[in-house]
Formats: structure tokens, sequence, C-alpha cells
């Protein structure tokens, strides 16, 4: 991971003109945009930027970034926007389950877990979403097992 200021130059020229206001060489992309970029790499070993208008905050995610990696509680914020409805049928082909296991496990999607969460993004399911569908099924009198 890597933290840079993207409005000056770390190995400027000889001779090249300084910013006055900064005391350093700037860059075509003096004063737009966020100053500070932290390049990192996924699980896939893309490398990936997030870009920060403060310094500290730009240290702050790197620190973060570099000890969820450590632990390997990192999780892509990109994967986290993927709808549930995308996601179920990756989740459901990487199971290993009988045939008619499987069957019902798509008939209780289709039925029960699409109309509530199909398009939702997965970062946007929370324990409270979770509990409030649960109590929806109770209502219409599906049995515990099927929830």
């Amino acid at each position: 991971m890597t933290v840079t200021d993207r409005w000056h130059k770390s190995h400027p020229k000889k001779g090249e003109p300084f910013c006055p206001e900064h005391k350093r060489v700037p860059t075509r992309e003096h004063g737009r945009g966020d100053r500070w970029l932290v390049r990192y790499r996924d699980e896939k070993r893309l490398q990936l930027k997030r870009s920060f208008d403060r310094k500290a905050d730009t240290d702050r995610f790197d620190a973060a970034r570099k000890a969820d990696t450590a632990r390997g509680d990192w999780i892509d914020p990109k994967l986290g926007q993927t709808k549930f409805g995308d996601y179920a049928p990756e989740w459901l082909a990487a199971r290993l389950h009988k045939p008619t296991t499987e069957e019902t496990y798509r008939n209780h999607l289709r039925k029960h877990i699409y109309p509530a969460f199909d398009r939702v993004p997965l970062a946007s399911i929370r324990p409270t979403a979770v509990q409030q569908w649960v109590k929806s099924l109770r209502a219409k009198g599906l049995a515990p097992r099927t929830i």
C-alpha cells in the first residue's frame, strides 16, 4: 500500500518551478480533486485506489487497510455493492449438497428471499432487516423449519 501526494511531484526534475503555496513542485493535478491517494491491491492482486482530502484520513485508511489485511478481515467495498440477487446464484453454485436440497434452496430464494432482498446491495443488508423479514415470514404462517 502506498500513500502519495497527487498535487506534488515526489521526484521533480532539476529546475522545475515550485508551488509558492506548498514549496514543492506541482503536478498537472495540482489543486484539482482530493490531494492524497492510497493505492492497494485486492485479494485478486488487482490495484485499487482511494483518494482523500486530508493526509490524516489517508493515513488512517491505509493503516486500517493494512491491519485488516494482516488479520484476513478485509473485504473489497465494491463487492458490498453487489446486489443480493446477483450474488445468490454464485453462492448456491458453490455449495455442496444433494440435488433435492439445491432445489429446496432455489424455491426458498424464489418465493421468500428474492422478494425481500433481490435488488438490495449485500453491504446494505443489516441484521435488523433480516429480523424484520423473519418476523414477516412468521406472520405469513410459515413453519419455523422453512424460515
